[in-house]
């Protein structure tokens, strides 16, 4: 690239000192095109001299033309040479890429500002690989966009991103995190499970009798939602699904191991109404009347691979034996899950409301129909494991028995679904001594 100039219009003060002609400074009023800069390059500083005082300050000193004006010299037309030399010094641009939470919520690892200087025309950032979360349960980030609404152009964390100084938006730039629902096919742990990713999972209708195991029927009320979800605790893998309630059941019984009453295991007990968890170790003295968790009716593993625990150990140790009408704060189901409450709670997370979406009963009450292949069946999926009572499994085949949080207006009983040949019985009650198996539903 060649830098001009032009002298147009100078006007200077000269004076003669010894024959020499000497260009002693640049007027007040020269014209203001005096001097300027001429095919400059992309991204250079273009400048335009005013006047004397704006030509000091950017650096320009007076400039001495000399020739030899000795009255020895024959008498004739002289010429001198003047060289310019222009230094170039090209805009240095400064460019920026910040990152927008774009979210109601809280977000926690935003990009900090990216910001450099240059003199080229563009700049490319890297942008950074973390990726962000927000407070707003149920939502994962998907991608960084140019647009808030999400229809420009996207990125991923670890891209490229190219400021120009050419573009529209300039070299400040914004990109936008774009957030989508999550469904319970996005994440991989029980204790992920929140209420809105269960919301997000389409409701099927009570007929539905295939499974939706990728999403590929989200929208379809005659496709059952299902997952297989590990449980954070001991990763065993249990089969959960949307059932035609609106909840996200277990599909499984619970298979967590509390030990025994001589060495007892220690776990993570959920709260039946939050996320909150904390440590628990179930203790006992083993006798088959005793109030404690680990008595003789918790057996995990029984030796017919069930796994059975007393009312008090399906409530981690929180249910009580003076307890009655209130359900127990705690349970053994993990973060985020709780036992079905009976149908009487003011709550839709009951077997009675299950049943009842199924049609197997009305109001959540006890009757004597069989639907002993309705239970056992997809999606419900419920088995016949009978109870464990004085140091072996009973009734095994006959009935399904499977606590709830509830316990009974009499101390001495619990709540807990009973389903067989002869009955159908969401709301039956028993001793909270008695090892019944236990299935978890979704907060």
């Amino acid at each position: 690239n060649k830098w001009g100039y032009s002298t147009n219009g100078l006007i200077v003060n000269t004076t003669t000192n010894n024959g020499a002609t000497t260009i002693d400074s640049i007027a007040d009023n020269t014209n203001t095109s005096e001097i300027t800069y001429a095919d400059i390059p992309e991204n250079a500083e273009s400048r335009q001299i005013d006047n004397k005082s704006a030509a000091i300050d950017k650096g320009i000193t007076p400039i001495t033309i000399g020739v030899n004006a000795s009255s020895a010299v024959t008498s004739g037309v002289y010429k001198n040479t003047l060289e310019l030399t222009a230094i170039a010094n090209p805009l240095t641009v400064d460019y920026s890429l910040s990152f927008d939470g774009n979210s109601t919520g809280t977000v926690t690892g935003l990009p900090s500002t990216l910001e450099s200087s240059s003199v080229a025309s563009s700049y490319t950032f890297t942008i950074p690989s973390n990726v962000p979360t927000t407070s707003v349960t149920g939502y994962a980030f998907k991608e960084w966009n140019t647009e808030a609404d999400g229809s420009g152009d996207s990125y991923a964390p670890g891209d490229d991103f190219t400021v120009s100084a050419d573009d529209i938006a300039g070299t400040d730039q914004v990109l936008y995190a774009i957030w989508e629902e999550i469904s319970f096919w996005d994440i991989t742990y029980m204790q992920e499970m929140t209420p809105e990713i269960c919301a997000n999972t389409t409701t099927p209708t009570r007929t539905a009798a295939n499974a939706d195991t990728d999403g590929s029927h989200d929208d379809d009320t005659n496709y059952v939602p299902q997952a297989t979800l590990k449980d954070s605790r001991d990763n065993k893998e249990y089969i959960v699904r949307k059932l035609a309630d609106g909840n996200c059941w277990m599909s499984e019984d619970l298979k967590l191991n509390l030990g025994t009453y001589s060495a007892p295991v220690t776990v993570k007990r959920a709260k039946y109404n939050s996320t909150y968890t904390e440590d628990w170790t179930p203790t006992g003295t083993g006798g088959s009347n005793a109030a404690q968790p680990m008595n003789s009716n918790t057996l995990t593993p029984a030796p017919n691979g069930n796994y059975y625990y007393s009312w008090y150990a399906a409530t981690a140790g929180s249910g009580t034996s003076a307890q009655t009408n209130t359900e127990a704060e705690y349970s053994i189901c993990p973060s985020g899950w709780r036992l079905p409450a009976n149908y009487t709670i003011s709550t839709t997370k009951s077997y009675g409301s299950m049943t009842d979406a199924y049609s197997l009963t009305t109001n959540g009450a006890n009757n004597t129909t069989d639907n002993t292949s309705t239970f056992e069946a997809f999606p419900l999926s419920f088995a016949r494991t009978g109870r464990y009572n004085s140091g072996s499994p009973t009734y095994v085949g006959t009935y399904g028995d499977y606590w709830s949080s509830t316990a009974y207006s009499d101390a001495t009983y619990a709540y807990y679904l009973s389903y067989g040949a002869s009955r159908t019985s969401p709301q039956n009650r028993n001793s909270k001594n008695y090892g019944f198996t236990v299935r978890c539903v979704a907060l």
